[in-house]
C-alpha cells in the first residue's frame, strides 16, 4: 500500500514536534526513529522535538499539551498516541470513546489556536503483537481507536489558507495498516514478536528503520544511506586436544555447509587463526555469517540444522565463544 504524502514541502523554518507515549521517546534514542530523521541530508537545520511519557493517553496528553508542546513553538505537530488506551483498557481501564473523542478535538483546537497555518498529522497506534493474520489480543480494539482518529481527522479537517487550498491542514497517517502489510510478507510463521519489535510493542532496530523509512517517505525526506545493515554472528571454534584431524574436518564442513540449508543466512565466511599476537586463547577456527534481521538471526539458532550441527559439533569442542553485533562503518584514510 502507497504511503500518503504530507501535503506540502517542508521548509527549513519548520518546527516539527512529536507528540507520543513510550514509542516515540524511544524514536528519540540514539538509534531511534526520529534521530534518523533529523539527519535527513535535504532539511539539516530543521528541528524535531519530542514530548511524552511512557504512560500518556490521550486524554493525558490533551491535558498538558499547552504547558509541554506550546511553548516548542510547533508548525507541525505529528501525534502517535492511542496503544496505551488500548493496552490500559486490558487491564481494567474503561475506554471511554466519546471521551478520547472529545480530547483529540481539544488537542487539535489548541494546536491551531497557536498554530492556525500548521499542520497536524494524527497517526493510528502501532503494534500489541506482531501477528498479520489477526489473532493478536488486542487487534480489535487497536482497529476500533485507529478508526476513531481516522474519523476525527475527517471531523477536524480544516482547508489550507495558503496559496495552495487543495489540501487539509489535519492529516491521518496509518501505521498500523503499513505495519501490517510489511508483516504479512516478513513473518510467515505468525511470531508474536521479533520483527519489528521487541516484545510486540517496542520497537527494536529494524522495527525503528521501518518508521524511520515510512516517516521519510512521507514528509519527503532524504535520509543517508546507512552505512551498512547487516547483523553478524561471530563464532569461535576451540577443540578437544583429543579430537583428530578427520573429525575437526567434518565438523568445519557441516558449518560451512549450514549457509546452503538455511536461506536465512546472508552470508557465511571462515577461517583459520594466524595472528602472530598469541591472544587466541587456543581458539583456532572462526566462523562469521552474516544476517539482515535479528529474526533472521533468531530463525537460524532454531531451525533444526542448526541444532543438528549443535549436537555434532559440541562433543568435539572444549569451549565456544559467540559475539553478535550490528555493523558500523567508520572512517579511514582510504574513505
Amino acid at each position: 500500500m502507497t504511503v500518503p504524502s504530507f501535503p506540502r514541502p517542508l521548509k527549513q523554518t519548520d518546527r516539527v514536534v512529536v507528540v507520543g507515549d513510550t514509542m516515540a521517546l524511544a524514536g528519540n534514542r540514539p538509534h531511534g526513529f526520529v534521530t534518523l530523521l533529523r539527519e535527513a541530508l535535504n532539511y539539516e537545520e530543521m528541528p524535531w522535538f519530542v514530548v511524552g511519557r511512557s504512560t500518556d493517553r490521550w486524554e493525558h496528553a490533551s491535558q498538558r499539551f499547552a504547558e509541554e508542546v506550546i511553548a516548542l513553538r510547533p508548525t507541525v505537530l505529528l501525534v502517535m498516541l492511542g496503544l496505551n488506551d488500548v493496552w490500559h483498557q486490558a487491564r481494567g481501564h474503561v475506554l471511554e470513546f466519546e471521551k478520547t473523542r472529545c480530547a483529540i478535538l481539544e488537542l487539535a483546537n489548541q494546536f491551531f489556536q497557536h498554530a492556525p497555518q500548521g499542520v497536524l498529522v494524527f497517526a493510528s497506534p502501532f503494534l500489541i503483537g506482531e501477528k498479520s493474520d489477526g489473532t493478536n489480543s488486542l487487534d480489535r480494539d487497536l482497529s476500533a481507536i485507529s478508526d476513531l482518529i481516522a474519523e476525527v481527522a475527517a471531523e477536524v479537517h480544516r482547508p489550507s489558507h495558503s496559496d495552495d487550498a487543495s489540501f487539509s491542514q489535519v492529516q491521518f497517517l496509518n501505521l498500523r495498516r503499513r505495519a501490517v502489510d510489511y508483516l504479512q510478507q516478513h513473518n510467515p510463521t505468525q511470531k508474536p514478536h521479533s520483527i519489528l519489535t521487541v516484545d510486540g510493542i517496542q520497537l527494536n532496530k529494524v522495527g525503528h528503520k521501518f518508521m524511520a523509512d515510512l516517516l521519510a517517505d512521507y514528509f519527503g525526506l532524504q535520509l543517508p544511506a546507512p552505512a551498512t545493515d547487516v547483523l553478524r554472528h561471530v563464532v569461535f571454534l576451540k577443540f578437544k586436544a583429543e579430537v583428530g584431524p578427520a573429525k575437526t574436518r567434518e565438523v568445519l564442513h557441516a558449518f560451512q555447509a549450514l549457509g546452503k540449508r538455511i536461506d536465512v543466512i546472508a552470508a557465511i565466511e571462515s577461517g583459520t587463526n594466524n595472528s602472530p599476537e598469541g591472544l587466541a586463547d587456543g581458539f583456532t577456527h572462526v566462523f562469521t555469517l552474516t544476517f539482515h534481521s535479528t529474526a533472521d538471526r533468531d530463525i537460524y539458532l532454531n531451525h533444526p540444522a542448526h541444532q543438528e550441527f549443535v549436537q555434532l559439533a559440541l562433543a568435539t569442542l572444549e569451549k565456544v565463544c559467540v559475539l553478535d553485533y550490528w555493523a558500523q562503518s567508520h572512517p579511514t584514510t582510504r574513505t
